[in-house]
Protein backbone atom coordinates (compact mmCIF):
# COMPACT_ATOMS: atom_id res chain seq x y z
CA UNK A 1 0.00 0.00 0.00
CA UNK A 2 1.55 3.57 -0.99
CA UNK A 3 0.58 6.74 -1.66
CA UNK A 4 -0.69 5.92 -5.11
CA UNK A 5 -3.01 3.28 -3.63
CA UNK A 6 -3.95 5.91 -0.87
CA UNK A 7 -4.89 8.64 -3.47
CA UNK A 8 -6.81 6.20 -5.26
CA UNK A 9 -8.89 5.43 -2.63
CA UNK A 10 -9.16 8.90 -1.83
CA UNK A 11 -10.68 9.83 -4.98
CA UNK A 12 -13.17 6.70 -5.03
CA UNK A 13 -14.40 7.52 -1.57
CA UNK A 14 -15.17 10.94 -3.04
CA UNK A 15 -16.81 10.10 -6.06
CA UNK A 16 -19.06 7.59 -4.17
CA UNK A 17 -19.67 10.87 -1.81
CA UNK A 18 -20.27 13.52 -4.80
CA UNK A 19 -22.46 10.42 -6.00
CA UNK A 20 -24.78 10.39 -2.76
CA UNK A 21 -24.08 12.94 -0.67
CA UNK A 22 -28.28 13.60 -0.51
CA UNK A 23 -28.85 10.03 0.26
CA UNK A 24 -25.94 10.94 3.16
CA UNK A 25 -27.62 14.27 4.14
CA UNK A 26 -31.14 12.31 3.85
CA UNK A 27 -29.59 9.79 6.59
CA UNK A 28 -27.73 12.03 8.78
CA UNK A 29 -31.28 13.85 9.49
CA UNK A 30 -33.46 10.76 9.96
CA UNK A 31 -30.37 9.74 12.43
CA UNK A 32 -30.26 13.22 14.11
CA UNK A 33 -34.17 12.50 14.37
CA UNK A 34 -33.73 9.17 15.79
CA UNK A 35 -31.67 10.06 18.62
CA UNK A 36 -33.76 13.02 19.53
CA UNK A 37 -36.78 10.96 19.76
CA UNK A 38 -34.68 8.17 21.66
CA UNK A 39 -33.91 10.81 24.09
CA UNK A 40 -37.27 12.26 24.79
CA UNK A 41 -38.66 9.00 25.38
CA UNK A 42 -35.29 7.92 27.53
CA UNK A 43 -35.97 11.14 29.69
CA UNK A 44 -40.19 10.78 30.40
CA UNK A 45 -39.49 7.45 32.18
Amino acid sequence: MDIMDINQKLEEAKSLFDLSQSDIILLSSYLLFVAIWGISIYQRK
